[in-house]
């Protein structure tokens, strides 16, 4: 039972590498890993871009609670 199964393992490991190899040509290869670098790139983007416009209007929000409080304090 032992040997068999380390075979039949063995042989469906070889044969998905086959059919990968064949399927998946460099540039193909290539391509993806772009569009993932791409893909992993933008959303990188779109989280600083997000966190830099939360931090401006917190800073806003925070010179506006400031300025607000100077003018209720010189009142």
């Amino acid at each position: 039972m032992g040997p068999r199964l380390v075979d039949s393992h063995h042989l469906r490991m070889v044969s998905s590498e086959h059919s990968t190899g064949s399927l998946m040509s460099p540039s193909l290869l290539g391509s993806r890993c772009l569009k993932m670098v791409v893909l992993s790139w933008r959303s990188q983007a779109l989280i600083t871009a997000r966190m830099m416009v939360c931090q401006k209007m917190y800073t806003y929000q925070r010179r506006d609670f400031m300025g607000l409080v100077q003018q209720r304090m010189t009142q």
